[in-house]
C-alpha cells in the first residue's frame, strides 16, 4: 500500500501532464478535469499519509551500487503538504488567467510535470534522486519561463538555463566526488554515515563538497549573488512566478539546502567543519541586499521577486543555525512565504489581467476598484513585514530564538533592518492603493482568479494553524 501511495503521488501530475499534452487546445472542461482531478487525488493521498504517519522507503537499483531511493519521512512530508496545496489553488487560478489565452495544453504540461519534479525532490531519499528531479524541474519549469515567446522571454529562459544547468553541472561533480569516495550519499537524519567518516579522515574535501552542494542548491533558491535568473524569469505570467517563488523552484532549493545540512552531513558534523557562520553572514547579507534592491523596483513583480531574493535567505539562514530551532525555523518560513508570496504574486497578475497595471504607479486607488484583492494584497503585505500574529511575525521570532543557540547576535538588528525595508517597498505601496480616485477602465475578473487569492490572504494571519499560539513549533513538529 505505501509503494503504490509513493508512486501514485509521484505520478499523478505526471499523467496528467500527458493528458493535458494529447487534448485538443479548445477542449477546456476537459482540461479542467484532469488537473482538478489531478489536484484532488494529490491532495487525498496527502492526507492520508499524514493522517497515517505513514513512512514508506522504495528503491530502484540502476547498477551495483547505485540506485534511485523515494521515501516518505516528516521532512519530506512537509513540503509535499505545501507544494501539493498550493499548487491545486494556483492551478485554479491558472484556469482564469489564461481562460482567453493561446497555449494552455502546452503550459497545463509542463505546468503538471514541474509539480510532478518538485514531489520528486521532496521524495527523494539520496542525493542521486536528488540531483534526477532537481533537473527535470529545470527541464519542466523552462517552457514555463519562456510561456509568452517574446523576445525578453527567450533571453530570460536563456539565463534561466545558464544558471540551473550550471548548478546542476556543480551537483553532478559533487555526486561524483562522493561515489568516487565509496560513499552512497544517502538522506539519513543525523548524516549519512560514509560521509561523516570522509569528514573525519579529510575535513578539507569535506568542506569542498559541502560549499559546492550548499551553491548548487542556493542558485534555484535565488540567495545573492546567484539570483539574476529569478529577476529576469518575471516576463513569465503570474500563475508561472507564483509557481517559481512559493511552490517549486526557490523552494526546493531551500529544501535541499536543508536536506544537505541535516540529512547529507548531519548537523554535527556542519558544525565541527565551521562552514555554518560564514554561510550564516552570506545569507545575512541576502536578506539585506535583496530589501535593498526591491526598493528601487517600479515594477511590481521584479519588486516582489527581489522580496523573494531576501526572504528565501530567512529560510536559509534558518537552517545555518544548526539545530532544532533552526531546522523549524526554516521549515515554518517555507510555509510562511510560500503562502505570502504566492498571494501577492496572484494579486499582481489579477490586477495585469483586470488593469494592464505591471508598476505600482499604476495602483493608485485601485483598491476602490478591486477591494477583494487590494485587502488580501494590503494583508500578505503586513504579513510579510512581521506585523504581529502573522505569519511574518512568526517567522522571525523563531529565527531570533534559533539565533541564540548558535551566537548569531547580528541576527535581531538584521531582521528589524529587513521588517523596516518591507514595510517600505510594500506595505506603503499597498497602503497607498486606496487614496485617490478608482480606475475606471477595468475588465471584470474570472471568479477563478479571485478565491485563491482569499484563501491565502487570509492564511497570511494564521500563525496558530501552522505554527501554534507558544513559540518553537513548526509543520515538522505538526507532523511528528
Amino acid at each position: 500500500m505505501g509503494e503504490f501511495l509513493i508512486l501514485s503521488l509521484l505520478l499523478s501530475s505526471f499523467l496528467a501532464g500527458v493528458l493535458n499534452s494529447l487534448i485538443d487546445e479548445r477542449a477546456s472542461k476537459t482540461r479542467i478535469l484532469i488537473n482538478l482531478s489531478a489536484g484532488i487525488y494529490k491532495l487525498f493521498v496527502v492526507f492520508y499519509l499524514f493522517k497515517n504517519k505513514i513512512s514508506q522507503e522504495l528503491y530502484f537499483e540502476i547498477t551495483q551500487g547505485v540506485e534511485v531511493a523515494l521515501k516518505v519521512d516528516d521532512f519530506g512530508l512537509s513540503f509535499i503538504i505545501l507544494s501539493s496545496f498550493l499548487w491545486f489553488l494556483t492551478t485554479i487560478y491558472a484556469f482564469g488567467y489564461l481562460e482567453n489565452s493561446e497555449n494552455k495544453r502546452r503550459f497545463f504540461t509542463f505546468f503538471n510535470l514541474s509539480i510532478s519534479s518538485t514531489i520528486g525532490i521532496a521524495l527523494s531519499n539520496n542525493l542521486l534522486s536528488f540531483f534526477l528531479f532537481y533537473e527535470l524541474l529545470t527541464l519542466s519549469t523552462y517552457p514555463l519561463v519562456v510561456h509568452n515567446g517574446t523576445k525578453s522571454a527567450s533571453k530570460a529562459g536563456g539565463i534561466y538555463l545558464i544558471y540551473t544547468l550550471s548548478s546542476g553541472a556543480l551537483m553532478l561533480t559533487s555526486l561524483g566526488l562522493i561515489y568516487a569516495q565509496g560513499g552512497s550519499a544517502s538522506f539519513t537524519k543525523g548524516g549519512d554515515l560514509n560521509l561523516i567518516e570522509l569528514a573525519d579522515k579529510n575535513p578539507t574535501l569535506a568542506k569542498a563538497l559541502f560549499l559546492m552542494l550548499f551553491f548548487s542548491m542556493a542558485v534555484k533558491a535565488g540567495m545573492f549573488p546567484l539570483h539574476s535568473w529569478l529577476i529576469n524569469a518575471m516576463v513569465a505570467p503570474a500563475p508561472v512566478s507564483a509557481l517559481l517563488h512559493a511552490v517549486a523552484v526557490v523552494k526546493s532549493g531551500a529544501f535541499g539546502i536543508g536536506r544537505l545540512i541535516y540529512y547529507l552531513f548531519g548537523k554535527q558534523q556542519v558544525l565541527e567543519l565551521g562552514l555554518y557562520e560564514p554561510l550564516g553572514y552570506l545569507a545575512g547579507l541576502s536578506i539585506l541586499i535583496g530589501s535593498i534592491f526591491a526598493l528601487f523596483q517600479k515594477d511590481i513583480k521584479k519588486r516582489l521577486a527581489f522580496s523573494t531574493v531576501s526572504q528565501m535567505s530567512y529560510i536559509l539562514l534558518g537552517f545555518l543555525m544548526v539545530g532544532e530551532g533552526g531546522i523549524n525555523a526554516g521549515l515554518f518560513h517555507i510555509f510562511a512565504h510560500g503562502i505570502m508570496k504566492i498571494t501577492l504574486f496572484m494579486c499582481a497578475g489579477s490586477y495585469e489581467n483586470a488593469l494592464g497595471a505591471k508598476k505600482l504607479s499604476e495602483l493608485r486607488a485601485v483598491g476602490r476598484a478591486m477591494p477583494m484583492t487590494s485587502l488580501a494584497f494590503l494583508i500578505s503585505s503586513l504579513a510579510l513585514a512581521g506585523f504581529p500574529m502573522s505569519l511574518g511575525s512568526k517567522s522571525k521570532e523563531m529565527l531570533k530564538q534559533a539565533s541564540i543557540s548558535v551566537g548569531f547576535w547580528w541576527v535581531g538588528p538584521l531582521l528589524l533592518i529587513s521588517t523596516v525595508l518591507t514595510f517600505i517597498y510594500l506595505v506603503l505601496p499597498a497602503l497607498r492603493m486606496w487614496v485617490g480616485k478608482a480606475p475606471k477602465d477595468k475588465r471584470a475578473l474570472p471568479k477563478a482568479m479571485s478565491l485563491p487569492i482569499l484563501i491565502t490572504g487570509a492564511l497570511s494571519f494564521a500563525p496558530m494553524i501552522l505554527g501554534g499560539v507558544e513559540g518553537g513549533n513548526s509543520p515538522l513538529r505538526l507532523i511528528k
